[in-house]
C-alpha cells in the first residue's frame, strides 16, 4: 500500500468480513497500523490487536489477528532472512486459538523483487527455517514468484522451487489463477506474485483459496492498491465436526 491512500485501503479492508488473520505489506506511515486494524474489526464483532514489523524502514509488514479468538504468545522477525539488512525481515506471530488450545505460527512476508539472487536466497532460508518448526504455520505476503497464470507449473520464479524443496512448503493454491499485481495498463505481468502457503501439520489441514477481483480494481490508480488480495480458510483438525 506505499502509494495508495490509507482511506481507501481501510475501506476495503472493512469491506471484507470474515477474516480472522490480515498480513500486509509496504505500511509506510506507523501510525497507519492502528487505524488498519479498526478497519478490519469493522462487521466481525471482536477485538482486534496488531504486530508491525521493524525492519524495512518505510515499507513495514504488517499482521493484523482477532484478540478475541486467539491470544498473542509471542512475536519476532527473521533477521537472518532479511539478508541485505536492506528490507523486510519475515515477522512471525506465535498464536494460540483461545477456543481450542490450538497453536501455530502466522508469518508474513515480502521477497525481493528487483534482486533475483537474493529473492532467491530468501526463499532458499524459508525452506530451511520452515524444515526446524514444531507448530503448524501458516504465511502470507508478496513472494514475488511470478507464477504465470497459464502455464505456471512450468513457468515461475526459481525462488517457488527453492522455497517448497522437500514439500517443506504447501501452497494454497486458488482454484482460479489471475494477476494479483498489476503495473501500468495493460497489466505488465499477467502472473501471481502474492500467496499462501502452509507448512509442518498445517500442510495437511483441509484448504481453500482465492484471488479477490473487484470490478475496476486494474489498473490501479493514486489511492488504490497495485495488488489484489488473497484470501484462505483453514479447517485444523481441532475444528473439525
Amino acid at each position: 500500500m506505499d502509494d495508495a491512500d490509507p482511506a481507501v485501503i481501510a475501506q476495503e479492508i472493512a469491506a471484507i468480513d470474515d477474516i480472522d488473520l490480515w498480513g500486509l505489506a509496504e505500511v509506510n506511515q506507523a501510525n497507519l497500523a492502528g487505524r488498519l486494524e479498526q478497519a478490519a474489526e469493522q462487521g466481525e464483532g471482536a477485538d482486534f490487536a496488531h504486530v508491525l514489523g521493524q525492519s524495512g524502514s518505510g515499507m513495514r509488514l504488517l499482521a493484523i489477528y482477532d484478540a478475541d479468538r486467539f491470544e498473542l504468545l509471542g512475536s519476532s522477525e527473521i533477521d537472518a532472512i532479511n539478508t541485505t539488512g536492506n528490507a523486510r525481515a519475515p515477522l512471525v506471530l506465535d498464536l494460540r486459538d483461545r477456543a481450542s488450545g490450538l497453536r501455530f505460527l502466522f508469518m508474513v512476508n515480502h521477497l525481493y523483487r528487483s534482486r533475483e539472487e537474493e529473492r532467491h536466497q530468501q526463499a532458499r532460508l524459508l525452506a530451511a527455517w520452515a524444515a526446524t518448526q514444531t507448530l503448524p504455520v501458516l504465511a502470507v505476503g508478496d513472494y514475488n514468484f511470478d507464477w504465470e497464470t497459464q502455464g505456471g507449473a512450468t513457468d515461475h520464479d526459481l525462488g517457488y522451487d527453492l522455497m517448497t524443496t522437500g514439500g517443506v512448503w504447501q501452497w494454497i493454491k486458488p482454484a482460479i489463477l489471475t494477476t494479483t499485481q498489476c503495473s501500468g495498463w495493460p497489466c505488465r505481468y499477467n502472473s501471481v506474485l502474492d500467496f499462501i502457503f502452509a507448512a509442518g501439520a498445517a500442510r495437511t489441514w483441509p484448504a481453500a483459496s482465492a484471488i479477490v477481483v473487484r470490478p475496476g480494481d486494474f489498473p490501479d490508480d493514486t489511492t488504490t492498491s497495485d495488488h489484489r488480495p488473497v484470501m484462505a480458510w483453514f479447517w485444523p483438525p481441532a475444528q473439525l465436526p
